[in-house]
């Protein structure tokens, strides 16, 4: 049987398209409160519907819906369930998410466009509530608090002038699917307003992942045209910081494993004890590629 959002899904669907869907295929636990269903209509095309949080961006999904653009999924609906969730409804869109590290630069752009073309204002986040909640509850110690609470505090005139716009809110390279149109954004779940900085969290702090480093490293440098700004890296390490200790909540609250605190602390040492702000895998790929060019630029000259 299936759950009461996917059947008000699938007759909504029928109202608005005027197809009947001819089979409904669970992708992630559709049989319970939240997951994704495969809808395939019988004029052949297919449909994601997915059970997300409508707080603060059910907005943003009627706006995508009514205003269509090349490098996100198309938005067939978006259905009230209950007080606090929608059903998204998307076109399926045939692809494979990005795994080589030059599919980078593709997203760079991509990511970048949606930035420009959607300049939203809105407000900035309080990291530093973060930090005080994380320590109250026990997910840090205090000395790691203070170290986070002390790198926060030095740079909150940045965070504050920053602009905002309509940002992806959980991009990583997952979250980016090469198709034959060119790269496409997909599990817009988490769209909201906010810094566009947020959506390079993931490409700046992969410093525990060492095979995504030419990744990330490509991604930051074709997004900023290679001219990294002054405010960058301090500004994302907060960012940074308060993704970390969102998923830190969210693991504690649903009892899962994970390993935040490490990540935590592995960004701490990666910017020695947050001292420097740019992260050292970075500095060091950056130098090789320079040294890399250098000896390629010599060895055409002879």
């Amino acid at each position: 049987m299936l759950a009461k959002w996917v059947e008000d899904a699938r007759h909504a669907l029928e109202r608005d398209l005027g197809a009947w869907v001819s089979s409904t295929v669970p992708l992630v636990g559709a049989e319970g409160s939240s997951g994704a269903v495969v809808m395939e209509l019988d004029r052949g095309d297919k449909c994601i519907a997915k059970l997300v949080q409508a707080r603060g961006r059910r907005h943003l999904l009627d706006m995508l819906r009514c205003d269509r653009r090349p490098y996100l999924p198309e938005v067939v609906g978006v259905y009230d369930f209950d007080g606090d969730r929608v059903v998204l409804v998307v076109r399926w869109l045939e692809g494979a998410t990005s795994e080589h590290p030059y599919d980078a630069r593709a997203a760079a752009r991509m990511v970048r466009r949606l930035h420009r073309d959607y300049p939203l204002r809105g407000s900035h986040l309080d990291i530093k509530r973060e930090i005080i909640r994380a320590a109250y509850d026990g997910l840090v110690d205090s000395k790691v608090a203070a170290q986070l609470f002390g790198y926060v505090s030095r740079h909150a005139r940045l965070l504050a002038a920053r602009p905002t716009s309509l940002v992806h809110g959980d991009l990583h390279r997952g979250n980016v699917l090469m198709t034959s149109e060119g790269a496409k954004l997909i599990d817009i779940d988490d769209i909201m307003v906010g810094d566009p900085y947020i959506d390079l969290i993931y490409a700046s702090n992969i410093f525990r992942h060492a095979d995504e480093h030419l990744w990330g490293y490509l991604f930051i440098e074709e997004y900023f045209s290679h001219a990294i700004p002054d405010d960058f890296w301090p500004t994302v390490n907060c960012y940074a910081i308060w993704k970390l200790l969102l998923i830190m909540h969210s693991q504690a609250k649903a009892r899962q494993p994970g390993s935040p605190v490490a990540d935590i602390r592995s960004m701490i040492d990666e910017h020695r004890g947050l001292e420097d702000d740019e992260p050292h895998w970075f500095s060091r790929l950056r130098e090789g590629v320079r040294v890399g060019c250098t000896l390629q630029a010599g060895s055409k000259t002879e």
